[in-house]
């Protein structure tokens, strides 16, 4: 966490649940550029859609 250039922190930035932590971090630490963020975020949009696809499929009737 000290330095926020490791690859670590980097990966971490990606993955949906830990990014709203990380990248926030990220942003206001280093110089980064504006895709980064968006594309994080783009990330996470998708894996909560597909979540909630997923989770659909438990609750659909039958009729």
């Amino acid at each position: 966490m000290a330095n926020p250039d490791t690859i670590l922190i980097k990966v971490f930035s990606y993955i949906p649940l830990t990014s709203g932590m990380v990248m926030p971090m990220r942003i206001g630490a280093t110089d980064i550029s504006p895709v980064e963020p968006i594309l994080s975020l783009a990330i996470l949009i998708i894996t909560v859609v597909v979540g909630y696809m997923f989770s659909l499929s438990f609750y659909k009737l039958v009729s």
